[in-house]
């Protein structure tokens, strides 16, 4: 707002009204003058202060239109609401995880809607574990993320609305069963997207989405890398043990300096067992931490050895919680 000293001020300096002295009431004169200035310099202070506001009311319009505020599946295509924000059981190792996102179960081809306006920024299937996904950058430092899509209904660098179709529910990726795993991103870190369904549900469908969120169920996204021992992996055995293509591993190899295979007669990358082993330290540090490429290439950077030592204490960490479920459940 325009300060009130500034609003009110008059004029100083020259004697702006001496051309009206000599004359019979040039006090009055000059006066009604005076005040006229006055009051058309503070028409055009406020002209422009309504301007600023109006300029603000135009930039709030555009950032609610823009922030990703409503489900991205239509409750009567829902199945369940299968697992929310915060640490879930992982299907395979049955271990405590963080959970980056939202679950929602429903019947492979059920529409999925873009949560608020802005533009399709992927629409690939090259990050680790997603499959067939969707980002939108919505402006403001906010992106959502749709995950494991059966196809797409949108193309990179598309400009889409809020409630737009932009794919279909799927199983691609890590995926145990048709869902779509939804995510918000809020410059560059996850938050629980369940803090911005306001935009089409009733406060009871909300607390009821709510409450099915704070179960402690299980996540459909999995979490488990099966290898055999070996002294070289073909990039065929590495992708299938890590459930993602081929194209994403080479990807990963071109962005992250700790993986080094070595490459036979013909080329072919062969993966030794350190190379697994930062494999899945990356994928640890993207898919479970929050990380993205560029924040996990930077811890990599300043704290590779002290990661790999964590690492390998949570891994025989789970192993052995793993191993306790596993003995506890046929007692």
């Amino acid at each position: 707002p325009i300060p009130d000293v500034q609003r009110t001020q008059g004029f100083g300096g020259v004697n702006r009204y001496k051309k009206f002295e000599g004359f019979k009431n040039s006090d009055l004169i000059a006066e009604a003058n005076k005040r006229i200035d006055i009051l058309q310099k503070r028409l055009v202070i406020q002209s422009k202060s309504l301007d600023e506001i109006t300029a603000l009311a135009k930039d709030k319009e555009n950032f609610l239109l823009k922030i990703p505020a409503i489900q991205p599946i239509k409750n009567e295509d829902l199945t369940r609401m299968a697992s929310g924000y915060g640490y879930r059981t992982d299907p395979f190792t049955k271990i405590r995880k963080f959970h980056y996102g939202m679950d929602f179960t429903a019947p492979r081809g059920t529409p999925v809607y873009a949560s608020g306006d802005g533009i399709v920024k992927r629409a690939d299937s090259r990050s680790s574990g997603y499959g067939k996904h969707i980002r939108i950058d919505h402006g403001y430092g906010y992106v959502s993320l749709y995950a494991h899509l059966y196809k797409y209904n949108v193309r990179k660098n598309q400009r889409v609305k809020r409630g737009d179709i932009i794919g279909f529910v799927g199983s691609t990726g890590r995926s145990q069963a048709p869902h779509l795993h939804y995510e918000i991103f809020k410059d560059k870190r996850r938050i629980n997207p369940l803090n911005f369904y306001y935009g089409n549900l009733t406060s009871k469908e909300f607390n009821d989405l709510l409450a099915k969120a704070s179960v402690e169920n299980q996540s459909l996204d999995k979490m488990h890398v099966d290898l055999p021992k070996k002294l070289y992996y073909s990039i065929g055995e590495v992708a299938k043990g890590f459930g993602v293509k081929t194209s994403l591993i080479r990807f990963w190899d071109s962005e992250f300096s700790i993986l080094k295979p070595k490459k036979n007669a013909k080329g072919n990358r062969r993966f030794t067992p350190d190379d697994i082993k930062n494999l899945k330290l990356i994928y640890h540090l993207v898919k479970e931490q929050g990380y993205t490429l560029e924040g996990a290439k930077s811890y990599l950077k300043t704290n590779k050895g002290k990661s790999l030592t964590n690492f390998d204490i949570i891994c025989k960490l789970e192993s052995i919680k793993h191993q306790l479920i596993k003995i506890k459940s046929q007692i």
